[in-house]
């Protein structure tokens, strides 16, 4: 019904995440295939995927609050998904009912 169509890499810093993306992908084909890594990592694995992902949240967040094409897409569609879906909700969610 409503078509909105974005660049994902419009602001140029989305360009990082982009990086980022990519090293997080090879760090854990990296972690995959090896047993020990030849280097030594200045954070744990858990602590270096929180902040790298923790990155790139922040920043895709940041774009999404920015662009206002994309606000407006999607609170169009979800308004106008809204009157459809609603009869599903109550199926699926049923309301509480006391005993």
């Amino acid at each position: 019904m409503y078509n909105v169509t974005v660049d994902g890499l419009w602001h140029g810093y989305m360009y990082i995440t982009l990086i980022v993306s990519l090293a997080i992908m090879g760090y854990l084909a990296l972690v995959a295939g090896m047993e020990t890594l030849p280097f030594k990592l200045p954070a744990s694995h858990a602590q270096l995927l929180l902040v790298a992902t923790g990155l790139n949240f922040v920043l895709t967040f940041i774009s999404f609050l920015t662009n206002r094409a994309a606000r407006r897409g999607s609170t169009a569609r979800t308004s106008a998904s809204s009157p459809r879906s609603s009869p599903w909700l109550l199926v699926l969610f049923p309301p509480f009912r006391h005993a």
